[in-house]
């Protein structure tokens, strides 16, 4: 084999380990350093200077927010004793608004983020009414600290785990192993899939996608509050957003034909938008559910598939950052040992920004393209470390031979 075509192949095998290298990183879940303001730097890109900011139908999605429908109920402590009283989500409210949505049937799915954890006096009246809804799935979490699920104890239709990871950056859709999260528990009811984790990937029919993955924001605060001036500055995106107190005051004044034409069709997110869950996102501040429904939108969009188009771009530059690493003599190599002979250091730094200014560029482009954030950081300093490693042993091997 002459010295071209190995060059080639080692250049090749390489190019292919650092596709899987980046896939084990993606798979850790974990958030690397400052991973989190790369990923801003690409949605600033992105979004604001580019312009590339798809948002979904706005006909399909209601927001109801029930911030300020609360009533407080006794605070309990083990042994059944009264230790105080908390504020939970009027449950009497929402047994009106779940027979109202149960009683027209015409919604195309509910996603309830509403915390059913402590009893309440009204309880059998909410479990009553919400028996009778169709296509809704709600909420419940997992508690660290006790290590056990706080599943809803209101008899719900279906449950989705709702929690993040990562400063909500990283979101997992299978979690603990097997559990689905409420993004996949939607996306699986309404396209009628059955998704399950294979080989440390999400597969989704004959589709593998990742199943630890940096959602991409399509759904941000200025489309959901009106009036805002970004929003409208953008594009006049805003979703239909209510809150339940005068949503349940105009129906009854309507006799009941309001929420009958308000929910018609609507793909409606009851949730708190305004008080006690909101989050700090790598976008800035956002409600929890407005962060599930963007995993979901993610899913929907196929914005975490691994396609061959994909892994062929991702090759194209993995294949010429390895031809860098392969070759220890390339011009870069020689034009710096030129230019900084006696700063050796200065050169692996150099060397390094190099690296990484080529990665970055990779991970952008994959961000406006692919919908995809590449982590970059581990990659960047592993290429550098096997690069140095290749120079010390070409050198040595010049030197023996001289």
């Amino acid at each position: 084999m002459n010295r071209r075509l190995k060059s080639i192949s080692w250049t090749t095998v390489h190019a292919l380990f650092l596709i899987f290298f980046t896939f084990w990183i993606q798979r850790s879940g974990f958030i690397h350093w400052d991973e989190g303001e790369l990923v801003w730097v690409n949605t600033f890109i992105k979004k604001q200077i580019l312009k590339i900011n798809p948002t979904p139908e706005k006909e399909d999605l209601v927001f109801i927010n029930v911030a300020y429908e609360n009533r407080f109920i006794p605070k309990l402590d083990d042994q059944g004793n009264t230790i105080g009283r908390i504020d939970i989500t009027d449950r009497y409210a929402l047994s009106k608004f779940f027979e109202a949505l149960a009683k027209n049937d015409n919604h195309k799915y509910i996603f309830s983020d509403i915390r059913f954890e402590e009893s309440s006096e009204f309880d059998s009246l909410l479990n009553s009414k919400v028996v009778n809804v169709k296509r809704m799935v709600n909420s419940y979490h997992y508690d660290s600290k006790n290590k056990k699920f706080n599943y809803p104890i209101i008899k719900v239709p279906k449950t989705g785990l709702s929690d993040y990871q990562g400063d909500f950056l990283m979101f997992d859709f299978i979690q603990h192993d097997s559990i689905p999260s409420t993004p996949l528990v939607i996306y699986d009811d309404l396209t009628g899939h059955q998704s399950e984790k294979k080989y440390g990937f999400l597969k989704i029919g004959d589709e593998y996608h990742f199943n630890e993955f940096v959602i991409d924001y399509r759904l941000r605060n200025y489309h959901v509050f009106a009036n805002n001036n970004v929003s409208d500055s953008l594009n006049g995106y805003h979703v239909k957003y209510a809150h339940l107190g005068e949503l349940l005051f105009v129906d009854s004044i309507t006799q009941g034909f309001y929420l009958q034409d308000f929910l018609k069709d609507k793909f409606v997110v009851l949730a708190d938008f305004e008080d006690r869950d909101v989050h700090e996102t790598v976008v800035g501040d956002m409600p929890g559910a407005m962060i599930i429904v963007n995993a979901y939108l993610s899913l929907l969009n196929g914005d975490s598939q691994i396609t061959w188009v994909f892994m062929l771009y991702m090759f194209v530059f993995y294949f010429f950052l390895s031809w860098q690493i392969v070759h220890p003599d390339d011009f870069i190599q020689v034009f710096l040992e030129r230019r900084f002979p006696k700063w050796p250091f200065l050169q692996n730094l150099i060397e390094l920004l190099g690296y990484f200014t080529i990665l970055f560029l990779m991970s952008l482009i994959s961000y406006c393209i692919f919908d995809k954030h590449i982590s970059i950081i581990v990659v960047a300093l592993y290429c550098k470390l096997i690069d140095w490693i290749i120079e010390m042993v070409y050198k040595r091997r010049k030197l023996s031979i001289n």
